[in-house]
């Protein structure tokens, strides 16, 4: 579940998935190699971090975000990769 957590924060980072995207499930699974429980927890840490919202009996999606947002995580990423 560590793994799957690293892999789709990581993701959602990089803009592999857009803001306010549904994250389906059976192509989480599918991508990431993990099964729907460890994939439920890594989502769940990412809705604590307020990086995926759960929206109500229909799954998951990305947390919606202004570009001045984006633009902070990028900046983010980059002091990190520095």
């Amino acid at each position: 579940a560590i793994d799957g957590y690293r892999w789709l924060k990581n993701d959602i980072i990089c803009g592999v998935y857009h803001p306010d995207e549904k994250l389906r499930m059976s192509l989480l699974t599918s991508r990431y190699g993990l099964g729907v429980g460890p994939l439920r927890e890594a989502l769940s840490q990412l809705v604590a971090e307020r990086l995926v919202t759960v929206v109500n009996q229909k799954g998951y999606r990305v947390a919606p975000m202004s570009e001045q947002e984006l633009l902070d995580i990028f900046d983010a990423r980059a002091n990190m990769e520095a």
